[in-house]
């Protein structure tokens, strides 16, 4: 089983990479603020222990039902984090990349669009 995580991001990091800039960050609009700043992509789109759940909030049929799947919600309070970061995050991020070439391929003003929008965002 792997670690403890806190931050927990609901927003795949492999899509966040690709709106970084050379420093590896990314620009955020505040709300609360209303302004903008850049950001590291570790410290976006996340909360702390965001998937994180407490087995005495299941019911008897919820915790029988993961129990038949393989999953303890007992021993582990983070089995969505570390099913989603084993397993779905792997394929989309695949899945991600192989749309974006494909994009990047078929439509030749999009380097054109990303270096605009990059020179708006600087």
């Amino acid at each position: 089983m792997a670690g403890k995580t806190k931050n927990e991001h609901y927003v795949p990091q492999c899509y966040l990479k690709r709106w970084k800039n050379e420093k590896g960050k990314i620009v955020v609009y505040d709300k609360e603020l209303n302004n903008t700043r850049y950001n590291s992509i570790a410290d976006v789109a996340c909360k702390r222990y965001y998937y994180d759940i407490d087995s005495e909030c299941l019911s008897t049929l919820q915790a029988d039902l993961l129990k038949r799947i393989g999953i303890d919600p007992e021993s582990d309070s983070q089995f969505i984090e570390h099913f989603l970061g084993g397993h779905v995050e792997n394929l989309f991020s695949e899945l991600f990349n192989q749309i974006i070439s494909k994009a990047e391929r078929a439509t030749p003003w999009y380097e054109k669009i990303v270096i605009l929008f990059q020179k708006w965002i600087r």
